[in-house]
């Protein structure tokens, strides 16, 4: 496996296989976090994406979810990520839920059709970092958006039917 970082598991998904197509975060700017400080933000090689995949593939063939890596994968845009979504798909046939961690303004750079397409392709869940829906403390803590802008992507990911 092509982990180039600290990897983060979420708890709410603890067993299922982990792929990284990302490293570090895009934004690395919130003032509470250091978790990806000392790690330059970059998208993984499809060929890594792919070996990794392969390696699941053979260690678990029947895994029904997976969590894409690492703080923000839906960074990339629709046209980048639905082709790993399918060789997700490609490997792991009996894949039933793709789950990943990512910023409300990740959300900004897709349609509804887009998310929609994603989910149809397998995914199904995100955990946003939504630490307030306070504009004055998401400003102190330069998380880069406000409140408007976590209701405006909530809304396309209900409209998508992703869960959040």
């Amino acid at each position: 496996m092509h982990f180039t970082d600290t990897v983060y598991r979420n708890p709410y998904w603890p067993t299922f296989p982990l792929l990284q197509i990302t490293q570090g975060c895009t934004h690395n700017n919130c003032k509470f976090c250091t978790m990806y400080k000392e790690i330059p933000f970059r998208m993984q090689p499809m060929e890594w994406i792919e070996e990794d995949l392969q390696e699941i593939a053979e260690i678990a063939p029947d895994a029904t979810t997976i969590q894409l890596l690492s703080a923000n994968p839906l960074c990339m845009t629709y046209d980048k990520l639905a082709p790993i979504l399918n060789k997700i798909n490609h490997y792991l046939p009996k894949m039933e839920s793709i789950y990943a961690a990512t910023r409300v303004t990740d959300i900004k750079n897709k349609t509804v059709e887009e998310l929609k397409k994603l989910k149809e392709s397998g995914l199904r869940e995100i955990s946003l970092g939504v630490e307030s829906g306070d504009d004055w403390t998401l400003d102190r803590i330069n998380k880069g958006y406000h409140a408007s802008d976590i209701l405006e992507q909530c809304r396309k990911l209900e409209e998508a039917g992703i869960d959040y």
